[in-house]
């Protein structure tokens, strides 16, 4: 996998998981972005402003703290149907300060029309959650994106089925 570009402060987290599908679907599914944003844990309210940029609420629990952030997200990086690199941004509702975070999604694909889904999550300036909270911050980003891989399974799975068996 492409390493992610860190800073001191980064956070970063990262998972695989081999899909049941071929790796045209799975490309087709990250881009199907109001079906695929229903998979990321917390979000909601998912816009389109353009042609590569979104806009949507993250509500999240780090810890005692619940959080929501208004977040800008931008398609920075599309190379079909090998990866796609997300840039977001956010105001830390704590502080003000702007939160940036990238993520990254590398495809391969497998024998028997199945993939291989690399993901990496990094807050490159997780603002002051992450200077009370680093510990907690890279465990959330861990389940946030576990959670996700799971739901795009069940995607895929759920999309490959007869409707009569769904």
């Amino acid at each position: 996998m492409t390493e992610p570009v860190r800073s001191e402060h980064a956070v970063t987290a990262c998972s695989e998981a081999v899909l049941p599908a071929p790796r045209a679907a799975v490309w087709q599914f990250l881009l199907d972005i109001p079906r695929s944003t229903r998979c990321l844990p917390g979000v909601h309210d998912v816009e389109q402003v353009d042609e590569r940029t979104y806009r949507g609420t993250v509500r999240f629990r780090a810890g005692f703290l619940p959080l929501t952030f208004q977040a800008t997200v931008e398609l920075s990086e599309l190379v079909p149907p090998e990866r796609i690199r997300l840039a977001a941004r956010a105001i830390d509702p704590l502080t003000g300060e702007e939160v940036t975070a990238s993520a990254l999604a590398e495809l391969s694909e497998l024998e028997e029309s199945r993939t291989l889904l690399r993901y990496a999550f990094t807050v490159e300036n997780p603002g002051l959650l992450g200077g009370l909270g680093r510990r907690m911050l890279e465990e959330v980003n861990r389940r946030m994106i576990q959670q996700f891989l799971q739901c795009v399974e069940r995607e895929l799975v759920a999309a490959d089925k007869p409707s009569s068996d769904r």
